[in-house]
């Protein structure tokens, strides 16, 4: 049986997990011929693209 652990933090140290766009546009990186595009608020991209183009070392737009 499946023991349930509570968290013990109250913050999510991990913000990979939680970023949707992130990991829609990681998922279009698989795909041939397809072009992840960002498109939102400058807080909500800005992360996702700097990790990306740091990660990769190319330009996402």
């Amino acid at each position: 049986m499946a023991r349930i652990l509570p968290q013990t933090k109250s913050a999510a140290v991990n913000p990979l997990k939680s970023s949707q766009p992130l990991g829609a546009a990681f998922a279009f990186l698989g795909v041939d011929g397809a072009m992840p595009l960002f498109h939102g608020s400058q807080g909500c991209t800005s992360f996702a693209l700097v990790l990306f183009v740091r990660h990769f070392k190319e330009t996402i737009p």
